[in-house]
């Protein structure tokens, strides 16, 4: 019986993490046609503003739903930063 063949050698124990077939098959990118780029360029159409009643508008007390209401109802004058 011989012993000591795989010193220095690397075994491995259980199957490859990676199919090597599928990963050559489907490739991460790919590229855009000219018509799928002319799409993306286009612009969205501009959404529409609600209404705001300024004469029963409620605002919440707490400072973060405050910021998150006047975020939602695009009131000017409110900093990101808050």
């Amino acid at each position: 019986m011989a012993r000591g063949k795989l010193r220095g050698k690397v075994v491995l124990f259980s199957e490859t993490q990676r199919d090597v077939t599928k990963a050559e098959s489907n490739p991460k990118l790919n590229r855009y046609t000219d018509a799928q780029l002319a799409d993306l360029a286009k612009a969205p159409a501009p959404a529409e503003l609600p209404e705001i009643d300024l004469k029963n508008l409620k605002i919440p007390e707490q400072p973060e739903e405050r910021v998150a209401f006047l975020f939602e109802h695009s009131i000017p004058g409110v900093d990101e930063s808050v």
